[in-house]
């Protein structure tokens, strides 16, 4: 895995998917945090218990927009969500 170059981000998983910024464990891959190949080996390094997981990115995306797709079905009335404005800033000089 070290070599590949095609190995860019991985799931780091023991009993449970390190959630992102490893904030607790989730059974739920979509949950789960994408780390770089290597964050993930270097938590390795320090446990023997990690198992690291290659991300196929087609396949991680793929499962992010079913689940944004899931998601909007709960969606109740878009007439009544306010629109985001972007803020900015000007810069004086």
């Amino acid at each position: 895995m070290l070599n590949n170059p095609d190995i860019k981000y991985c799931y780091i998983y023991k009993g449970g998917y390190y959630r992102p910024n490893y904030a607790g464990y989730t059974d739920n891959k979509a949950e789960a945090g994408v780390y770089t190949k290597e964050d993930a080996l270097n938590s390795a390094k320090t446990c023997d218990e990690l198992i690291i997981i290659p991300i196929n990115i087609d396949e991680h995306n793929q499962m992010i927009l079913n689940k944004i797709n899931k998601l909007t079905d709960k969606l109740i009335d878009m007439t009544v969500i306010p629109k985001v404005t972007p803020i900015t800033t000007k810069i004086e000089e």
